[in-house]
């Protein structure tokens, strides 16, 4: 064999080999693929997905110079400032509608690339290969990841994920310039290859906090990669005053994205004041909270994707979990020297929990398991390591570590597996939810909304009426009941629901809105407007509120009023077809045929099976004389619905007018 021959054969063996990092990429890929694949086959959720997309008016649009801008705006809706975020599912209407396998299926890619930067990054950063791997197969298999990855308005942890780690890659390769530098890492002394991968470390940073802000911890963490595994302090001509100065572009992105989503979850009111939640009532739940974390990370059984906040903890759990924080934090330390991968793995999880943690409350909730997508990495990393040092320690075959690993892996695998199914629609989702924790009130409150919207009212009434004996001043389970009431033809009942949602709540505005409907059907019709005019007040942007209003004012007689309101329902809310129709039937009792025409046509655009549209497009096209398109649109209108009287006496009108003519 020639010498070009056996150099061949040589690199075709190196590829080969079971530890190749790209074929151990290409594992990694399709096992995160394969495990997650169920989750194309789940639907929507009625817990966020309507926010986040199904009924997103600007996110359905796709991608368009209105949703750009609108995504960069300080968002009060959701709390939170994630324009990238935003942009994302935009793209996935753009590409899959509302198809809901196309946006899992984004989410799952993500997931897996992400599974793959972890072993890259890990491994370029310690040289270790095999450890590497069964870190990021943990991670990627955990169960815990299935919220993040299985629910479609998690887009955001998949993504800022993404971000994460590239600014970690980025961040090493700098670190790497540095090192092969012989000066001092002074700024005139760093070169050019440095200078642009701290630069990429930067923008991919300012991208992750554009996804989510939970990332503001970053900057911390990459002191700690300075100290394990880098070494960057003990490296020459390194100081720890440089490694804080080069890190403070990085604190700064972080520091202006927190005021931003502080200021943005304090408008949405997401944000609890003191008052709501006594400090050490949140100081007891951060302890006790970190400590259930961990349990779950080691035995994750009776995952909820909603854990109810108890008033208070009992004294000896917050100090029982604050001894034992304290003693693993003591013990970590103690062992820096021998061990530091478990000081950067440790403080990694205690530090990138932290603005999630509960200090400052965000939500109702205790804890969830989305929390742990970035945390948990500062865990599996000490993990693996510990235990490989164990079996140097007591010259133990590797091997093991990789045989451990997998099987983990396995039973983490199969318990996604199942998880994943929970996640098939909301009634699933929240029964397991309820089933598997106690006093859930918004488990029933959400069974309560599936129940409604899926035609079966008593069960949804049962479910509001169990929310609001756990939680009297669940202001939505009010809020809803009274709503399904209303529906029912109960007026006297349903006010009475929407009084109490704002007596617990007095600025909601969604309760303002529905009681001004309720006092409408009673008959009360100054008082209905002034409680619209009060919900618009609170919520400018409340497309029902403007399309209620402009029906009470077009029942009274005030036509231009009512045309203003429905134009602004139109406009906020582009796919409401109702909207549209009782938009251009104002403008018929007005005589602005034109325009009429053209928002019925652009209804029937969005909706060509309408009824209601192609009835009132013949209204007026026969106003303005047009009398066989306007037949047209009748009979189409009866072909629709056969029993629409009003549209069978307009058609035998203008057919016997036709004959006498």
């Amino acid at each position: 064999m020639d010498a070009s021959n056996s150099s061949q054969s040589s690199q075709s063996t190196r590829l080969l080999n079971p530890g190749h990092p790209a074929l151990l990429c290409a594992l990694l890929l399709l096992i995160t693929i394969g495990v997650f694949w169920p989750a194309l086959h789940n639907g929507f959720v009625n817990f966020d997905d309507d926010l986040y997309v199904t009924a997103n008016p600007q996110v359905r649009q796709g991608l368009t110079w209105e949703g750009l801008r609108w995504a960069f705006r300080q968002d009060a809706n959701t709390g939170n400032w994630h324009p990238l975020t935003w942009l994302s599912h935009m793209a996935d209407c753009a590409l899959f509608g509302m198809s809901p396998w196309g946006h899992h299926l984004t989410n799952i890619l993500l997931h897996a690339a992400n599974a793959v930067l972890v072993f890259l990054v890990v491994r370029g950063m310690t040289a270790a290969v095999w450890r590497s791997f069964v870190v990021a197969l943990l991670f990627a298999l955990h169960p815990l990841r299935v919220e993040s990855v299985a629910w479609v308005a998690e887009r955001k942890d998949v993504l800022s994920g993404f971000f994460w780690l590239l600014t970690i890659w980025a961040y090493f390769q700098y670190s790497r310039s540095l090192k092969s530098q012989t000066s001092n890492p002074k700024l005139s002394g760093i070169g050019t290859r440095a200078l642009t991968c701290y630069a990429v470390a930067l923008a991919f940073f300012a991208l992750g906090l554009m996804s989510k802000p939970m990332l503001v911890t970053l900057p911390f963490v990459l002191l700690l990669l300075d100290y394990w595994p880098l070494a960057r302090a003990a490296g020459p001509g390194s100081s720890n005053g440089w490694l804080l100065l080069e890190k403070l572009p990085f604190f700064l992105l972080a520091a202006g994205s927190s005021v931003v989503t502080f200021f943005a979850q304090k408008s949405g009111g997401a944000v609890k004041g003191i008052s709501a939640l006594p400090l050490n009532s949140r100081i007891q739940n951060a302890l006790v909270s970190y400590c259930r974390y961990l349990g779950k990370t080691f035995y994750p059984a009776h995952l909820a994707v909603f854990y109810p906040r108890p008033s208070h903890w009992p004294m000896e759990a917050a100090l029982g979990a604050c001894a034992l924080l304290a003693a693993v934090t003591v013990l970590v330390l103690a062992s820096r020297r021998r061990h530091p991968y478990a000081v950067t793995g440790w403080f990694w999880y205690l530090i990138t929990l932290a603005p999630v943690i509960g200090l400052i409350q965000v939500g109702e909730q205790a804890m969830a398991d989305r929390y742990t997508y970035i945390p948990m990495l500062g865990i599996l990393i000490a993990l693996v390591w510990g235990s490989y040092d164990l079996s140097l320690k007591f010259q133990i075959s590797s091997a093991w570590l990789v045989s451990a690993g997998t099987l983990a892996s396995i039973f983490f695998a199969a318990a996604t597996y199942v998880q994943i199914g929970y996640w098939e629609n909301s009634e699933t989702l929240f029964e397991h939810t309820a089933k598997v924790t106690a006093d859930n009130y918004v488990a029933y409150y959400h069974l309560g909304d599936f129940y409604t919207h899926h035609g079966r009212p008593s069960e949804a009434a049962q479910m509001y009426e169990r929310a609001i004996a756990i939680s009297p001043r669940s202001v939505q389970a009010h809020d809803s009941l009274g709503n399904l009431l209303l529906g029912q033809g109960q007026i006297d009942r349903a006010i009475n629901e929407f009084e109490e949602a704002l007596k617990c709540r007095p600025d909601y505005a969604l309760a303002h809105g529905n009681l001004g409907v309720a006092l409408y059907e009673k008959g009360q019709s100054d008082l209905a407007v002034a409680e619209l005019h009060e919900a618009l007040r609170l919520d400018p942007g409340y497309a029902d509120a403007h399309f209620n209003l402009g029906t009470v004012l077009q029942d009274e007689g005030h036509f231009d009023q009512a045309v203003g309101e429905f134009k602004t329902a139109v406009k906020l809310r582009p796919f409401d077809i109702g909207a549209r129709n009782s938009l251009g039937a104002a403008l018929i009792r007005q005589g602005r045929f034109d325009e009429a025409v053209q928002e019925l046509k652009e209804a029937l655009q969005r909706q060509p099976d309408s009824a209601e549209a192609h009835f009132h497009l013949g209204v007026a096209l026969a106003a303005q004389r047009h009398h066989d398109e306007a037949v047209a649109e009748l009979r189409r209108t009866l072909e629709l619905e056969p029993g629409y009287a009003d549209a069978k006496q307009q058609l035998e009108k203008l057919q016997a007018g036709s004959t006498a003519h």
